[in-house]
């Protein structure tokens, strides 16, 4: 659901639901802003006593601010886990402009954090974009995490990217595979605007099951854009892609966060001011399964296991206070 307004901090306390359960198949309900990681609230929904018969349940969520896209998104459970009549932001005040209600109940919990919204320096642009959450596509097709089989003139689109202000957004960083040397490249550029803002030629990685990652560097882009990635030349069988980020790390970020050197991480290091950001007033309980990074381990459900030596998790951006 797009620009809902959350407003100020401390303002939407909890999201009010409409539901039905005619079944015992589990499942649960993650609360999310879309393309910002972390979650802002869970609800496990209860047999209602039939399909056709709807309750109401409010689910308390972190401090969000603002205009935001909220992302429901349904886990585990084999299927029918619910059906949605509707949902509303609860915690409105009086000043909020009439056109958004003001809604009192006594089924939220009386849960009050003490803290204020953290600021935190974070890079100016970290937005991390899954291959498969594209808008538009030509040509391609689609397996679990990963979208490949890009040919000639083949293309993908991702929608309203935040590029920021002048100078923020420096690179674009893939994480991609090739199997062949059947040649090909990718142009960037932005849909319905002439010109290119990148390009980029893909390398024979070892295997199309090998991915790695390459940092396209692109032209000065502002604000919020549609991104077009756009394949050329090639007979068949380009790439395969699992992710996008936008990058453009700041200088002076704390010095409590170490400064590591990697031999995969390419040296871009853009000269931009942090972005101060609001987060939830307490960050909170991290599921295993939001990791940013892994290395041999095995996703059952909400659980992460098979881990053997050497094996990782990274979690990012994790704020000890």
């Amino acid at each position: 659901y797009s620009y809902l307004n959350f407003g100020p901090s401390g303002t939407t306390t909890s999201i009010r639901i409409r539901y039905s359960k005619g079944n015992s198949s589990g499942g649960y309900l993650k609360l999310k802003l879309y393309r910002i990681a972390g979650t802002i609230g869970v609800f496990t929904p209860s047999h209602t006593g039939g399909w056709n018969t709807y309750i109401e349940e409010d689910i308390m969520i972190a401090d969000v601010v603002g205009i935001n896209d909220l992302l429901l998104l349904f886990k585990d459970g084999n299927n029918l886990i619910m059906n949605l009549e509707w949902i509303k932001l609860i915690g409105i005040p009086s000043n909020i402009p009439s056109s958004i209600p003001s809604v009192e109940t006594s089924q939220v919990p009386s849960v009050k954090p003490s803290q204020e919204p953290t600021t935190i320096s974070l890079p100016k642009v970290i937005l991390h974009i899954p291959a498969t959450e594209y808008t538009q596509q030509m040509g391609t097709e689609t397996n679990g995490s990963v979208v490949g089989h890009f040919d000639k003139d083949d293309y993908l689109i991702y929608s309203y990217l935040n590029f920021g202000p002048s100078g923020t957004t420096t690179s674009i960083r893939i994480r991609y595979s090739k199997g062949n040397s059947s040649g090909g490249y990718l142009k960037l550029k932005l849909y319905r605007i002439a010109g290119t803002i990148g390009v980029f030629t893909p390398s024979h990685t070892g295997g199309w099951n090998t991915y790695i990652e390459e940092d396209i560097m692109i032209a000065d882009v502002v604000g919020i854009n549609d991104l077009l990635l756009l394949f050329k030349d090639g007979n068949n069988l380009i790439m395969n892609l699992e992710w996008i980020k936008l990058i453009g790390i700041p200088s002076n970020i704390p010095s409590s966060i170490p400064s590591v050197e990697t031999s995969q991480v390419p040296s871009v290091k853009p000269s931009q001011e942090p972005t101060t950001i609001s987060l939830p007033k307490v960050i909170l309980h991290i599921p295993a399964t939001e990791y940013t990074q892994q290395m041999g381990t095995e996703t059952n459900g909400s659980v992460v296991g098979h881990f053997d030596k050497d094996d990782y998790l990274i979690y990012s951006y994790l704020n000890f206070g």
